[in-house]
């Protein structure tokens, strides 16, 4: 809901102010699109602040903060797209739709493939401690290049399917998140 509305309204009133500046609809959406705001940032520095972060409050304005952000994210490659020659629904219609399935398959494949390929390779490293596999998966180099990958992968991805790289890379940066504080990983030696 609050994330619609802080988009919804400036498209909307950007529209109902077309025939006062005698724009084209493409230019009343991009102005009303670039009017959409990114509260993420301020979200948190508030919250942050005032120690409301880990309340239920908190948590529903971040996520609602967070959702307007992901929203906006996909606009700019709606945008993108509508400054071609050509206009068509698929221009519209696919970026939408390419966010949406990676929003939905990257945490389905987190949880059934990278969750349990993480927990198999843990059991292989403690059974056998002394592998060079062991000993380079230990390294910080080994996480930053997995981390690159999956940044570079994701953000290719979402440029070759037609959405938004910078929603990819939102993407990334919550699946690393998620990995490293939530999947169990087998320590570091000192």
């Amino acid at each position: 809901g609050v994330a619609l509305t802080g988009i919804c309204i400036p498209i909307g009133l950007s529209y109902t102010l077309q025939g006062l500046l005698h724009a084209t609809p493409l230019q009343a959406f991009a102005a009303g699109a670039a009017l959409c705001s990114t509260s993420l940032g301020t979200t948190f520095t508030v919250l942050g602040s005032s120690g409301l972060s880990a309340s239920r409050l908190g948590v529903v304005l971040t996520s609602a903060a967070m959702m307007d952000d992901v929203v906006g994210l996909v606009m700019v490659q709606v945008i993108s797209n509508l400054g071609g020659a050509d206009f068509n629904v698929v221009t519209v219609v696919r970026p939408v739709l390419v966010s949406i399935a990676f929003a939905v398959m990257i945490p389905v494949a987190c949880l059934f493939i990278l969750k349990p390929c993480t927990l198999w390779l843990n059991k292989y490293r403690e059974s056998h401690p002394s592998t060079k596999l062991n000993d380079l998966l230990t390294t910080t180099q080994a996480a930053f290049t997995f981390h690159t990958a999956l940044l570079i992968a994701l953000i290719s991805g979402a440029t070759w399917a037609g959405t938004s790289n910078l929603f990819a890379a939102y993407i990334a940066g919550a699946t690393v998140s998620w990995w490293d504080s939530e999947v169990p990983h087998v320590q570091q030696r000192p």
